[in-house]
């Protein structure tokens, strides 16, 4: 149970899914906005729209088996009391009343379609961006490690020409040690023809 918990533990601090949690939450965010702006905003456009030319406020298809009970007319006319002993039948979307309804709701259809539209454009432009951006990055790493290549190369050049330089450059002879050696030797010659002359003269 120890190796359990510690196992899950490491699974959930694992980046890749808190990435997944973050995405999650945020695209049910994104999802209300994209929702709010199909329902309160581009769906009574178009309702409007297509009201004015097919004389209805939304689109629909009232299906063959459904049974009506009331007429949109008929309805219009009842009072408050007739209205409410309708309460037991379904209310058509053209205003009549039916002990069955089925139908088909295009305007519906047409939402899903719009809701569909908005979330693939804004995720093919989120990726589309991600991959630009990724893209890029890669150029400028690559560019730098090259920069970085070519400047290793032309120290390395450098370095090997002045050890070139330095190895082709004939060595110079150290005469320090000659020089000192020469001037001994002159100074025993003298020594030694003083002390010849003293000896003729006694």
């Amino acid at each position: 149970m120890k190796n359990f918990w510690k196992e899950f533990k490491a699974f959930i601090a694992k980046g890749n899914v808190l990435d997944m949690a973050v995405g999650v939450i945020i695209a049910g965010a994104f999802s209300a906005i994209v929702t709010a702006l199909t329902n309160k905003i581009l769906m009574p456009i178009i309702n409007a729209a297509l009201a004015n030319a097919t004389g209805g406020d939304k689109i629909y298809t009232i299906l063959w088996s459904s049974v009506q009970v009331a007429s949109a007319s008929e309805v219009a006319a009842m009072d408050d009391t007739a209205l409410a002993s309708m309460s037991a039948y379904t209310l058509g979307p053209d205003g009549a009343y039916y002990s069955k309804l089925f139908y088909i709701d295009w305007s519906a259809f047409i939402e899903s379609i719009i809701n569909f539209i908005f979330i693939a454009l804004i995720l093919f432009i989120i990726t589309k961006t991600i991959v630009t951006i990724s893209k890029k990055s890669k150029e400028m790493r690559e560019k730098l490690k090259e920069d970085l290549n070519k400047k290793k190369d032309v120290e390395e050049t450098s370095v090997a020409e002045d050890v070139k330089t330095v190895e082709e450059t004939p060595a110079v002879e150290d005469k320090t040690n000659v020089n000192d050696e020469v001037l001994v030797l002159l100074r025993d010659i003298r020594d030694s023809l003083k002390s010849t002359d003293s000896n003729k003269e006694e």
